[in-house]
């Protein structure tokens, strides 16, 4: 699975995938959304599934942005 974590702004970090329209990409996108969405991280505010990549917004007073990048690369 070709993917990267990467900041995508101050309070929101995206997991993305390889530029191909597929079924297997977009089953890898629905599936690390609904295993971060089972966590009930404390400060994650939403969950923004799109065709090749997974914005996640959090609050940033609440979360440390290391800590959960780090978290979401194990995952992957």
């Amino acid at each position: 699975m070709n993917s990267k974590v990467i900041f995508s702004g101050d309070t929101s970090i995206n997991v993305v995938f390889e530029n191909v329209v597929s079924e297997k990409i977009s089953n890898q996108v629905l599936s690390i959304a609904k295993l971060v969405e089972r966590q009930h991280i404390n400060g994650l505010v939403d969950i923004i599934p799109a065709y090749r990549e997974v914005t996640f917004v959090f609050d940033s007073l609440v979360i440390d942005i290391a800590s959960f990048k780090h978290f979401l690369e194990k995952q992957l």
